[in-house]
């Protein structure tokens, strides 16, 4: 019998109901020789014959039987068993893609020194209902820090690895119950390079039987054992006493009750669909309350999905909440349209004070696929240094780039003149300090799937931030309204609140609303949330679309930066934005609660509270503030278009300009 290219193990326990799925899922993978090893640890259920059938009509699978002894010695039989020089992971009640064997097998053909690989996940239900999505970092350096950290790792169904560094490393380890899987990450990480594939090859199913679901406390715990272990032994300790105390957690036993597991179980699938606004939340939030009836959590998400599922039957159907009305103005409307095309968007980077990480983030906004139509450099700074002027100067001339200089620093004035000198229907803004995802253009391009949708605001991942499901509260109403938005979330809806550094928006629509408000000047905070409420107002939608990812840097250097941290420092620049915005979109009692926890966050910070004598000063500043913002309240807001027909002319005479579009502002 020929050697495989890698072996698929699998541990299977009372898994009857997705075990034909899961064959047929690695059976049916194109592109590479292999072999499935499956290790029955003990079922009860019709687990066994559907393994004797698949067996028996394919040779390469191989079914080995053993008494019940948990997952972790059911993989170390397995793996002892594999032949293949690459060992591949899937769980029995899992689904691999289509290709995702030959596209990581591909990654150890092209490098000797690659020792582990995975991909992105799509996690799923009981009924493959979509939860969330993974995210996965963006190269390798990060994926093996992330590990050492224990900040973000791969389903563990998602992995394959090569079989000799298995054996060298020593394996899954019997003393890890649970968390067996970080426990050999972390030692092979000390073996070799790690990496994971940016597209999504696996679906892992989440339901009652499944180990964090019933274990996760214990689960836990042995993760971070395990992490303790990988710290010994990198100041050269003996990891001995930590394997010790790792058998003694795992031969611990569960001490919650059936029910509870299952409660907790259907509570975090009901959540992270009611994060999607999924009306099949609602089934799972009802079992958990009915598993669990003193246990507050499924009570208050099910009031929840009252307000955010429009539907409450089970039809399996997502639904969107708070529709806003379409006009009949709107509907005989010349600019509404249904489709954009990625060459429709016109990207502009509004930038101060940047010199390297500038020319990092154009150069990954060049490398965009599908590309933008066009990019726009909007910047503000007086002087770069002579290899980063070279590098937009050449950029520039080449037509990669149109640059466009402004004399003086201006958030809404950039994106403003921006707006005014694009070609593209629709607008990209994004930060200038950024790693963009492959296919943000056309993951903004294709949320405009709706004429009522005037802009999409895009995930953005701050420094050691995931992606993660989240909910929102259902209380949080007028100016409080969606303020604290989870810009990581995973989860698509309609807000009222956007992020200019990954914020889309319909050229002529937001035109119409005559632009960022340029009263908002130095840091300009809240800028963005006063032109989401004026568009919300308006009767438009912003789409929050997850798709569309970028990771923030945040430079120490540059940008907003150059006025200082806003807990360390007394400037009223700080303040003026929140009581400006306030000001403007608050009613009667709402404002001023509003300013008032806004005082409480500036004054009642840990830097002050330990030094007493700076609180008097911080309050000073925002006194200041406050009149500041008072000042141009009265005088109102200060918008370029400022009617509907100012806009559409300023639109018409945009067209008869020279190529570069340029206002008597800009002088390159």
């Amino acid at each position: 019998m020929s050697v495989p290219d890698l072996s698929v193990v699998i541990g299977v326990y009372n898994a009857e109901r997705y075990l034909r799925q899961a064959l047929s899922s690695v059976l049916e993978q194109a592109g590479v020789s292999l072999e499935l090893i499956v290790v029955d640890d003990g079922s009860t259920d019709a687990s066994s014959a559907i393994l004797e059938e698949f067996s028996g009509k394919d040779n390469r699978v191989r079914v080995v039987r053993q008494e019940n002894q948990g997952l972790t010695k059911a993989l170390r039989r397995a793996c002892a068993e594999a032949r293949g020089a690459l060992i591949s992971r899937q769980d029995a009640d899992d689904l691999s893609w289509p290709g995702r064997l030959q596209a990581q097998a591909e990654l150890f053909r092209n490098d000797p020194r690659l020792v582990l690989a995975w991909s992105r996940s799509r996690i799923i239900g009981p009924d493959d209902e979509t939860l969330y999505e993974t995210d996965e970092p963006v190269n390798r350096a990060e994926a093996a820090r992330d590990l050492q950290r224990g900040f973000r790792g791969p389903c563990h169904g998602s992995v394959m690895f090569r079989s000799d560094v298995y054996r060298r490393v020593g394996g899954y380890r019997a003393e890890f119950r649970f968390a067996q899987d970080w426990d050999l990450w972390l030692r092979m990480v000390e073996a070799g390079e790690v990496e994971s594939l940016a597209q999504i090859l696996y679906s892992r199913r989440v339901s009652d039987g499944c180990i964090s679901a019933f274990r996760g406390s214990q689960q836990q715990r042995l993760a971070d054992i395990a992490r303790k272990a990988f710290q010994a032994r990198q100041r050269g300790e003996s990891e001995a006493a930590w394997l010790e105390l790792a058998a003694t957690v795992s031969a611990e036993r569960a001490c919650d009750s059936d029910a509870a597991r299952q409660s907790r179980s259907s509570y975090f699938i009901g959540k992270c669909l009611l994060d999607r606004r999924d009306s099949r939340a609602v089934r799972y939030l009802r079992d958990s309350q009915r598993q669990a009836p003193l246990w507050w959590r499924p009570r208050a998400a099910l009031l929840a999905a009252r307000f955010l599922c429009r539907d409450k039957h089970d039809d399996g159907r997502p639904e969107e909440c708070h529709p806003l009305p379409v006009s009949s103005r709107e509907i005989c409307d010349p600019m509404r349209t249904n489709s954009v095309r990625p060459d429709d968007v016109s990207i502009a980077i509004p930038t101060f004070h940047r010199e390297d990480v500038l020319i990092d983030t154009v150069r990954a906004v060049l490398a965009l696929s599908p590309p933008a139509g066009e990019v726009l450099i909007v910047d503000q700074t007086p002087a770069h240094s002579r290899a980063v002027d070279e590098q937009l100067t050449a950029w520039h001339g080449e037509g990669s780039i149109r640059w466009i200089r402004l004399p003086r620093p201006s958030i809404p004035e950039a994106m403003n003149h921006a707006m005014h000198s694009a070609r593209g229907t629709v607008v990209l803004f994004l930060d200038d300090d950024i790693i963009p995802d492959r296919g943000l253009i056309a993951a903004h391009a294709g949320s405009y799937d709706d004429d009522r949708i005037w802009a999409v605001a895009g995930q953005v991942l701050q420094p050691g931030q995931t992606p993660r499901p989240h909910s929102w509260s259902v209380w949080q109403r007028g100016i409080w309204r969606d303020l604290n938005f989870p810009f990581n979330s995973t989860s698509p809806r309609r807000i009222s609140n956007c992020m200019a550094g990954n914020l889309s928006v319909r050229r002529a629509r937001a035109m119409e609303l005559g632009g960022f408000d340029e009263n908002f000047i130095s840091l300009a905070y809240r800028f963005e949330t006063d032109f989401a409420r004026r568009l919300t107002n308006r009767g438009g939608e912003i789409q929050y679309s997850p798709e569309a990812t970028i990771r923030h840097l945040q430079a120490l250097r540059g940008g907003t930066r150059v006025y200082g941290l806003h807990r360390t420092t007394c400037k009223p620049d700080h303040a003026v934005g929140d009581y400006y915005f306030a000001l403007r979109h608050g009613r009667g009692w709402e404002t001023a609660g509003f300013m008032a926890y806004r005082l409480y966050q500036a004054l009642a910070t840990r830097h002050n509270l330990r030094r007493p004598w700076w609180i008097p000063l911080r309050l000073i500043a925002e006194l200041h503030g406050l009149m500041w913002a008072i000042g141009m309240a009265r005088r109102g807001p200060r918008l370029p278009w400022t009617t509907v027909a100012a806009a559409e002319s300023c639109a018409a005479a945009r067209s008869l300009t020279s190529d570069d579009h340029r206002l008597p502002a800009a002088v390159r």
